[in-house]
């Protein structure tokens, strides 16, 4: 298949810049913003940013919103972190049902679900360093159907220091 129909166009030129042959994955043609990167300093930072952009997309009444780790200890701990500021549910290996609202998900149990907006947790060259990830770092940013944000705390990971910043809007320190 190399037609794209979940997200929007932006998102696809994005994300398709994030693997071999990705050239070839043709985005339909449905306008969106552009996808964010972040970069904060501090867990604290990062926490206060996420809980922002999680009530924004709330504004703009999505029904779906991931919060995507790449793990399920980091998933788990960042639920901790959260949930203290809303109402965010926590999606593990054995949940039978997804629901709408706010989850915070690891990335490999996302894999075939769709949201409105997803927030990368932490794109980080510490998280995200190895190369055997960026399959999985590609499945956590193609769940996003109409808004992508990504948030790095320090360096990014290798697979944004490329052609995909440029289709990227930036907001690092």
């Amino acid at each position: 298949m190399d037609q794209s129909y979940r997200s929007t166009k932006q998102i696809i030129e994005f994300t398709r810049e994030l693997i071999p042959e990705g050239h070839r994955i043709k985005a339909f043609n449905r306008e969106g913003d552009k996808p964010v990167l972040t970069q904060v300093s501090s867990r604290d930072e990062l926490h206060d940013k996420i809980m922002s952009k999680v009530q924004d997309f709330q504004s703009r009444e999505y029904n779906t919103i991931a919060i995507i780790c790449k793990s399920a200890a980091e998933s788990a701990a960042a639920y901790d972190a959260l949930s203290v500021h809303g109402e965010i549910k926590l999606v593990q290996k054995g949940t039978n049902e997804y629901e709408q609202g706010v989850v915070v998900i690891p990335a490999y149990l996302a894999k075939g679900i769709e949201f409105d907006a997803v927030i990368i947790y932490d794109a980080s060259m510490q998280t995200y360093g190895d190369e055997s990830l960026r399959r999985l770092f590609y499945t956590a940013c193609t769940r996003a159907m109409h808004d992508l944000q990504i948030y790095t705390v320090g360096e990014p990971s290798p697979f944004l220091q490329n052609d995909a910043t440029d289709r990227l809007l930036l907001t690092l320190k």
